[in-house]
C-alpha cells in the first residue's frame, strides 16, 4: 500500500512544483510588462517634451515680425488686430484649428481709481490632436504680448481634442 502511495505523491509533488513555478514565471512577465508600460509611457512624455522644445523655438525665430510694441508693452489701440493676427498665425503653427468666440473690451481699474489701460479679452477655442491643442495652450500662455492666460479648458468630444481659452490682453485706451 505504500508503495502505491509513493508514486502519487511525487506526481503530486511535481504537479505542485509546476504550478508554483508557473506562478512564478507569470507573475514575472506581468512585472515586465508592467515596467515596459511605464518605460514606453516615459519615453513618450520625454519625447513630446522635447518636441515641443524644438516647436517653440522654431515659433520663436518666426517672430521677427512682430512689431516691438507688441513684444515690449502695452497694446495701442492700432495693434489690437496685429495681436489677434500673432494668435491666429500661433494657432497655425502648432497646427490647430481656432476660433476667436468672443471678444470684450473693459477697463482695467486698480481700487477704484481710473488707469490708462482697457483689457481685451478673447475666448478662443481650437480643436486638432491632444499635442497640437496643449502645444498651442502652451504658446499662447508666453506670447510676446501683455497678456494673462485666464483659463484653459480640454475636452476629448469622441474624435478630436477641443481647447477653451479665455486670455486678457493689456491695451492703451484711446485717448
Amino acid at each position: 500500500m505504500i508503495k502505491q502511495f509513493i508514486p502519487v505523491s511525487v506526481a503530486l509533488l511535481i504537479v505542485i512544483a509546476l504550478a508554483v513555478g508557473y506562478w512564478f514565471m507569470v507573475a514575472g512577465i506581468e512585472s515586465m510588462a508592467v515596467r515596459l508600460t511605464e518605460y514606453t509611457v516615459a519615453a513618450e512624455e520625454s519625447n513630446f517634451r522635447g518636441q515641443f522644445e524644438r516647436e517653440a523655438q522654431k515659433f520663436a525665430q518666426t517672430l521677427g515680425d512682430v512689431p516691438v510694441e507688441l513684444a515690449t508693452r502695452t497694446l495701442k489701440v492700432s495693434d489690437q488686430l496685429g495681436a489677434i493676427e500673432v494668435i491666429e498665425s500661433t494657432a497655425r503653427r502648432a497646427g490647430v484649428v481656432t476660433s476667436i468666440q468672443e471678444i470684450k473690451e473693459g477697463p482695467v481699474s486698480e481700487e477704484g481709481a481710473e488707469t490708462p489701460f482697457n483689457t481685451l479679452s478673447l475666448t478662443i477655442t481650437s480643436t486638432g490632436t491632444w499635442k497640437n491643442v496643449l502645444l498651442f495652450g502652451q504658446l499662447i500662455e508666453t506670447l510676446p504680448i501683455a497678456s494673462t492666460l485666464q483659463s484653459a479648458d480640454l475636452v476629448f468630444d469622441g474624435s478630436r481634442w477641443m481647447g477653451t481659452y479665455r486670455l486678457s490682453l493689456v491695451t492703451e485706451k484711446n485717448i
